[in-house]
């Protein structure tokens, strides 16, 4: 299952242009056509898949200590999730986690027509400030800190999550 599930989502890749384009659907959509299995099968390895991210996922302090500090301050926090899953399980993570004060959330493969520059005026507008005014945080270099920077605003790499889940 493990390869297969890996090759499902590299051919959902090579169907998009961008990453954040693919859905944890279209991944399990391409899955059920390789398997042989039936959609509704397909559905249940999904929701399976989403229960077991919602089990496992857990905060990193550091972005959890700014998610505080910046709602200590008064400050709007508006949380893009550049995901794969669906916006009802980032917002069972995000409150399981500690983050359910959040302002706003934008997930960006849920997200009609997205491109970084679109994502990036969509994280604007969700926050209500003039781009000078924002600090965005993230853990990818072109997303998070590029695209943030050119925009006119303050960008703080934290580091990416896939990295802490190595052995």
């Amino acid at each position: 299952f493990t390869e297969l599930r890996r090759r499902s989502a590299e051919a959902a890749l090579k169907k998009n242009e961008i990453q954040v384009r693919v859905t944890l659907k279209k991944i399990y959509d391409i899955l059920a056509k390789t398997a042989g299995i039936s959609s509704g099968d397909a559905e249940r390895l999904m929701q399976l898949e989403c229960s077991l991210i919602e089990k496992y996922t857990y905060p990193r302090e550091f972005g959890k200590t700014l998610f505080r500090e910046a709602k200590n301050c008064k400050k709007r926090v508006v949380i893009s999730a550049e995901s794969i899953y669906p916006a009802d399980t980032i917002k069972n993570i995000l409150e399981s986690c500690g983050y359910g004060s959040y302002d706003g959330l934008i997930v960006v493969s849920e997200t009609d027509s997205c491109t970084g520059k679109t994502y990036f005026e969509l994280a604007v507008k969700k926050a209500g400030v003039p781009a000078g005014k924002l600090l965005h945080i993230g853990g990818d270099v072109a997303f998070d800190i590029e695209l943030p920077l050119v925009s006119g605003a303050k960008a703080l790499l934290m580091a990416p999550p896939y990295s802490l889940m190595a052995k």
